[in-house]
């Protein structure tokens, strides 16, 4: 018998079932056949709902009424093909709503019923379904170019311990379902490691790093429409709205058999391949939005990646509408995100603008960086929002000229004084800057170029350029505590998700940041060679966008920059974060593996008490700036790596130990009396301090038990030479030094007769004497 299942099962009125075993086991009744786990519980003996319908104990389509089945004539084939209607008497039911001004009551009815007609399209608690369809459902090509380059990995990367738990029940819980399967005692030409991020709902996000792969294969990019030409596409007459949001169902697409060896993936448990496409890949999100296309396809609805709209002059005709096309992603398996759709509404928000009757209007979130930017208080505020005007007046001479009289307040002779003339051309100012044409609409065609920045006393910003796009917002109580590298790859990644409805699709973008620590770590860097959880987590996010980083000076970085000095808004409560606890869960299983013995609550406590360490928590929390203690000053060179949690100052995966505690930690870790080099080894994996390399030969060396213990060094034993046949066939001479002269005492080795010659005399005496010596 096998253990339990890791789902918890639950009866129909709610109450728990309480699990004792399972096995695999085949199931025959009246000669339907279907494979399942049976699960063995303490109430007695059920049988699932899916086991029920592949019986025929239960209609396929319960709880819902069976659908008609039509048949119609195919415009393409020229054939009666059936057809099978899922909603079953629409035009009835439709008959009943009105055409004009329905009520918020009648307005909830409809979404409810339509929920509930369509549960298997809202149905978004497992993205297992394939697609259906000759095209939608087609299996997926890789195309290799053609001087690629090989690339896998035979050792795999090493997980911690307190994971492996979870990434084995991973593991198996995507191949029972038959979304990767075991490669077996054969080669591969190809192979990936995987990555592992802690979420802080204690569970795991198990991905693979194909950065390799990407590089190496042809992308079949699909053109989408861009966000101004969708928006556009709306008639003037339309009245009612709704919006569907598609789930980026990417394991929906099987993957072809000759392309799943290129998708193989080492773990600690075995080799594996996809037989679904799984995220990171560069041509997921062409392939799925390619089919969500085709899905739709002759539908008047507007379609941009995995947002959907549409719109009717009537309410009845716009319900209409939404059946047709919730009722095209029935047939094809596609997937609708209930939470982030509107069945029907006068107004939605789309792709960035609001949608309603003869309006079209761009959302004021997305300007009002500028437009609310606060009034500058000193002249480092007015200096980086004039950074802003600088760069952003070569576009427009009215920002140019509106800004005249706030250069005045930038002298050094002049006095900061905000009089009420300043604060008018600063309104002038914003103003001016939010107008066309400065801000213009997205052309994915352009280069495109986003530009980020942090500020861990203010908050992050973002500046897409084709200009239209600018934002900021502050950072969270937690984030002020991230190292900075951390910090500024946090606002890459925030500006990107933020701006996903322009760059999801590009075959090309850059991103600008003023850290260039961030530039190796997210060109040149595969994923699990990142030690930074933080980072790592971030990168795998951003796996499916393809983009270029690069590093430009602070004082070139000006509209990021005063925007993440300036932010109008908090962050999103439904922003997703990575919390100190589950950021830092990798880092402290391998803590406690490696250095078990060290109490940490102990050190928490030093380190409070310690005054050093206290300023170099300072100094990390502000960015190192005007620091001149000696213990802070060391750490400036390693200020990307650091960062705060609960009072612990972290580098990379090590402790920062205070300088009070370091003798007690020095005696733990040579607890074992191992030797200076295996000290070594265990003290990187685990704590850092200054110096450590020299204190811990020192405590080495100065161990009486580990010099008691020591190999004694031997003796060089001595080499017995053969005594030769005649006098002076051989002799030996070395050089030696006495009463300040030096001299080349030679041996005969037949008679061992010899003689001193000083070095000046030694040519003529020597040769004289017994011929050339051998030295």
């Amino acid at each position: 018998m096998n253990p339990p299942l890791r789902d918890k099962i639950a009866a129909v009125d709610g109450s728990k079932i309480h699990q004792v075993g399972t096995f695999k086991a085949d199931i025959t009744v009246d000669g339907r056949h279907t494979k399942t786990t049976v699960v063995i519980c303490r109430q007695g003996f059920f049988i699932g709902l899916e086991d029920c319908k592949a019986l025929d104990i239960l209609s396929k389509h319960f709880p819902h009424p069976p659908p008609k089945t039509r048949t119609l004539f195919n415009v393409q084939t020229k054939k009666q093909e059936s057809y099978t209607e899922i909603w079953p008497d629409r035009s009835s039911w439709l008959e009943t709503l009105p055409d004009q001004d329905p009520s918020p009551d009648l307005i909830n009815e409809v979404s409810q019923q339509l929920l509930q007609r369509y549960a298997t399209v809202f149905d978004d608690s497992t993205e297992l379904r394939p697609m259906k369809g000759a095209q939608v459902g087609k299996h997926m090509k890789i195309t290799l170019k053609k001087n690629y380059t090989l690339f896998a990995i035979h050792v795999t990367r090493k997980i911690p311990l307190v994971l492996e738990k979870q990434v084995k029940e991973e593991l198996d819980y995507i191949l029972e379902r038959k979304i990767i399967a075991k490669v077996g005692d054969v080669p591969t030409e190809w192979c990936h490691p995987i990555v592992v991020v802690a979420k802080p709902n204690n569970k795991i996000r198990l991905t693979t790093d194909l950065s390799r792969l990407n590089s190496q294969v042809l992308r079949t990019t699909h053109p989408s429409k861009t966000p101004a030409n969708a928006v556009s596409s709306f008639s003037p007459k339309d009245k009612y709205f709704a919006k569907l949001d598609l789930v980026k169902g990417y394991w929906q697409m099987p993957l072809a058999k000759e392309s799943q060896d290129l998708k193989t993936f080492i773990t600690p448990f075995g080799r594996f391949k996809y037989l679904r496409f799984p995220m990171g890949f560069i041509s997921t999100g062409d392939s799925y939005s390619y089919r969500g296309d085709i899905a739709i396809d002759g539908q008047p609805v507007q379609k941009v990646v995995d947002d959907m709209a549409l719109g009717q002059s009537t309410y009845w005709a716009c319900i209409a509408l939404l059946c047709d096309t919730l009722k095209r992603c029935a047939k094809h398996g596609l997937t609708v995100n209930k939470d982030k759709s509107v069945l029907g509404a006068t107004q939605i928000d789309f792709v960035g603008y609001k949608i309603g009757h003869n309006s079209i209007v761009a959302d004021a979130k997305k300007l009002d960086a500028i437009a609310d930017f606060p009034t500058p208080c000193n002249i480092t505020d007015l200096r980086s929002f004039m950074g802003l005007v600088n760069q952003l007046g070569q576009f427009s001479s009215d920002v140019s000229g509106a800004a005249t009289p706030l250069r005045d307040l930038l002298k050094t002779k002049n006095t900061f004084a905000w009089l009420p003339a300043h604060e008018e051309a600063f309104k002038n100012v914003k103003k001016a800057i939010v107008q066309p044409p400065v801000l213009g609409m997205f052309d994915p065609s352009a280069e495109t170029c986003l530009q980020t920045d942090a500020s861990r006393k203010h908050g992050l910003g973002f500046a897409l350029l084709q200009k239209d796009q600018d934002d900021n917002r502050f950072i969270k109580d937690v984030e002020t505590r991230y190292a900075m590298v951390e910090l500024e790859a946090l606002a890459i990644y925030w500006a990107i998700k933020k701006m996903e409805t322009y760059l999801a699709g590009l075959p090309f973008f850059t991103v600008v940041t003023d850290h260039n620590p961030l530039i190796s770590l997210f060109n040149k860097f595969t994923i699990d060679c990142i030690d930074n959880p933080r980072v790592q987590n971030y990168r795998t996010k951003l796996m499916h966008f393809n983009f270029h980083t690069v590093w430009k000076k602070s004082k070139d970085h000006c509209i990021p920059d005063a925007l993440s000095r300036a932010p109008i808004r908090r962050a999103d409560e439904d922003e997703e974060e990575v919390s100190s606890t589950s950021a830092n869960a990798i880092v402290l299983s391998s803590i406690e593996q490696e250095a078990e013995d060290i109490l940490v609550n102990n050190l928490r406590e030093q380190a409070l008490n310690d005054p050093d360490y206290q300023q170099l928590v300072i100094a990390i929390t502000n960015g190192f700036q005007q620091t001149n203690q000696p213990f802070t000053a060391h750490f400036r060179m390693l200020q990307p790596e650091l960062w705060v949690d609960n009072g612990l100052i972290v580098k990379g995966t090590q402790i920062v130990i205070p300088p009070s505690a370091v003798k007690d930690v020095l005696k733990r870790l040579h607890s074992s009396h191992q030797g200076i080099e295996k000290t070594k080894r265990r003290t990187r994996q685990t704590v850092y301090w200054p110096g450590y390399t020299n204190d811990i030969k020192a405590t080495v060396e100065a161990c009486s038990s580990c010099q008691y213990f020591r190999p004694s060094l031997p003796q060089e034993p001595l080499v017995q030479e053969k005594v030769p046949p005649r006098p002076f066939e051989m002799a030996t001479s070395d050089l030696s030094y006495y009463g300040g002269d030096q001299y080349l005492p030679t041996v005969n080795q037949d008679s061992r007769s010899s003689q001193n010659t000083t070095v000046i005399h030694l040519p003529q005496t020597s040769l004289k004497t017994s011929g050339a010596s051998s030295p």
